[in-house]
């Protein structure tokens, strides 16, 4: 419901570093200064998919959800485009679960539960069969799921999440970021 809200709410907008530099150096990479700048004000206000992952991450965490912001990232190293999500613990379900705010989207496995970014990437490898949510819209607009399952299949190469989650811990802590990658990729060279 949360990232339903949000989608209805808040443009995505990829290009908001490169079109509007200056505006990104001065938004509080926080939820309460991402919505202030960007609720209701439609794709000239629109955020990144980062910024959109710090929001669903803050208004999960501020409801008590274990929640944190991955990033997915493609194996390409000329490829600059990877897409960040939120994982929120389910205690329904004992796992996290992957959520998109940037495409109202969530992935389920043949069986019908929700996955997880790492399910979701062996799922890929071993050419399983995942299904979109029904809802599945970027910008109001209906999204095929067909071209969003190759989006994400492109950028689960290797993973990352900051050790640390919580209210402005995106600018304010100086924790790491762990990675999940596969054996012999160093995230370091990259």
């Amino acid at each position: 419901n949360l990232m339903k809200w949000i989608t209805e709410h808040v443009s995505h907008r990829g290009d908001i570093t490169s079109a509007l530099p200056e505006v990104c150096k001065s938004l509080p990479m926080n939820a309460l200064g991402l919505l202030e700048y960007s609720f209701e004000k439609g794709q000239d206000h629109g955020i990144s998919c980062y910024m959109l992952a710090i929001v669903l991450t803050e208004a999960c965490l501020s409801l008590g959800l274990k929640s944190r912001i991955v990033s997915l990232n493609p194996l390409n190293p000329y490829d600059y485009d990877n897409h960040l999500v939120a994982v929120v613990w389910c205690a329904n379900f004992s796992k996290w679960v992957m959520v998109d705010p940037s495409y109202n989207g969530y992935l389920r496995d043949a069986r019908g539960e929700v996955l997880n970014p790492w399910e979701v990437r062996d799922l890929f490898c071993r050419h399983k069969t995942i299904v979109c949510n029904d809802e599945l819209a970027h910008n109001g607009v209906k999204h095929s799921s067909e071209n969003y399952l190759r989006y994400i299949a492109k950028n689960l190469f290797y993973i990352q999440s900051p050790t640390f989650s919580g209210f402005n811990s995106t600018t304010t802590s100086e924790k790491p970021w762990l990675f999940l990658a596969p054996k012999h990729f160093d995230v370091c060279k990259r």
